[in-house]
């Protein structure tokens, strides 16, 4: 897929799996990061860092702030997330 041919939320939804697999497939991990479409064409952006809790909030604005800057009309973040599930009777630690 083209980035230039991203024209609504399941062409951005598209264009985020196929960076997650590269990126896992290639350096075995998936920076977060926002897809958007906005008023000018499609827009990517990754944070410096997100050591820490307040890095993740950081993220979280900007995202937004992004999104209303670039008059989005579509957005999509990608993201690595982990869970744990409990057994039956198990404790999760």
């Amino acid at each position: 897929m083209q980035p230039n041919r991203l024209e609504n939320l399941d062409d951005l939804l598209a264009q985020a799996e196929q960076y997650a697999d590269h990126s896992m497939r290639n350096i075995g991990r998936l920076p977060p990061t926002l897809f958007l479409i906005g008023s000018k064409g499609p827009v990517m952006f990754m944070p410096e860092s997100l050591a820490d809790e307040s890095d993740k909030d950081d993220f979280a604005t900007t995202a937004r702030l992004m999104c209303i800057a670039h008059a989005a009309t579509a957005c999509v973040m990608a993201l690595e997330a982990w869970a744990k599930f409990a057994k039956a009777g198990e404790k999760v630690r």
